[in-house]
């Protein structure tokens, strides 16, 4: 059951972290006038808040919880990219 938890919990708060990312991606947004770009240091910040539910479930040795991350943030991430550029 804490395996559970914890992976939803991590992939949730990782999931908010890629969709505020896939909004200030300037690549992503060229034609676009609706997005915001977000400055670099912010833009490398919310990269390592996606990336530390990950290692705070390596360091607390919830290993099956981190294979269960490392997918869902994987298949997440893939997921908001197939998006039309209309909804992110």
């Amino acid at each position: 059951m804490i395996t559970l938890i914890s992976s939803l919990l991590a992939v949730l708060c990782s999931g908010i972290g890629l969709v505020v990312l896939s909004k200030s991606d300037a690549k992503r947004h060229r034609k676009d006038s609706e997005h915001w770009p977000l400055p670099k240091s912010i833009r490398w910040l919310t990269v390592v808040a996606v990336l530390l539910p990950g290692f705070a479930l390596g360091f607390t040795g919830l290993v099956s919880s981190l294979l269960v991350w490392l997918g869902a943030i994987t298949v997440s991430g893939w997921l908001i990219a197939l998006l039309p550029r209309r909804l992110t």
